[in-house]
């Protein structure tokens, strides 16, 4: 209902749209990812009703800083409790909505980056900074409970490989510690095929992650126990991907 009503909301204000759009965005791009197809639905009709197909790119540009403090507040700041007023939901709803809003942050970020070009993307450096300075971010996200958050974690760390490592790149000593903590006691095979992209591309693009993690205690132990666990369920996934692993794997360690 709430989505049908900002359906109706935008299409007939259009041009009135402007001067409220950068405080809408977000939560605009928030339904625009979610998890239930007819959110999404509406929300991306909604949007392309009010712009043109040539249009909707400068408008996430236009909107890029108000959209990275919206996403910022929602993966470092809001909480369970924050997000929902517990005297009128279930503690079961709440997490649920935590992690579709915690997911569909991650994939709106990963959104940005694919989408913008990297001298739009610089225009808005500090604020990705403030992000992805974060200790929160890498720390608390790959370890979640909620798989669903894990899972939009790792193509987070995916898109950032394929599309932007210079951010991966300078925040090695902070990354790696805590990817690779997740990884190898991720069980979950929901998101195996994200991790595994996300572990391949690391280790492809920069070996020397494994160096890093090698520092502090010996990381080849820690994958033959991963390996030892019969890859928990994911072996159409896991194996293939073990071969490219070892490949790639630097001499340090290997």
């Amino acid at each position: 209902m709430a989505n049908q009503v900002h359906t109706l909301i935008t299409t007939n204000v259009k041009k009135k749209l402007a001067p409220h759009l950068k405080d809408v965005m977000g939560p605009w791009l928030l339904s625009m990812h979610d998890q239930a197809k007819d959110i999404v639905r509406v929300a991306r009709n909604s949007f392309e009703s009010v712009f043109a197909a040539d249009k909707r790119a400068g408008v996430i540009s236009f909107c890029q800083k108000e959209i990275l403090d919206y996403l910022t507040d929602m993966l470092l700041y809001k909480t369970v409790d924050t997000l929902s007023d517990a005297r009128y939901v279930t503690k079961e709803d709440m997490l649920a909505k935590y992690a579709r809003v915690v997911s569909s942050s991650f994939q709106i970020l990963s959104y940005l980056i694919t989408e913008l070009p990297v001298e739009e993307r610089i225009k808005c450096e500090d604020e990705y900074k403030i992000v992805m300075d974060d200790t929160t971010l890498w720390r608390k996200f790959v370890t979640h409970n909620n798989p669903l958050i894990r899972k939009s974690f790792y193509n987070f760390v995916k898109t950032l490989l394929l599309s932007w490592k210079d951010v991966i790149e300078s925040r090695l000593e902070l990354v790696c510690p805590n990817f690779f903590a997740g990884v190898f006691v991720e069980k979950d095979p929901f998101t195996h095929s994200d991790m595994w992209d996300a572990l391949l591309l690391m280790t492809k693009n920069f070996p020397r992650s494994w160096v890093i993690i090698d520092k502090k205690k010996p990381a080849l132990p820690k994958l033959y126990k991963f390996l030892g666990s019969g890859l928990n369920g994911s072996v159409n996934i896991a194996y293939p991907s073990i071969i490219a692993l070892l490949a790639n794997l630097p001499e340090e360690v290997s």
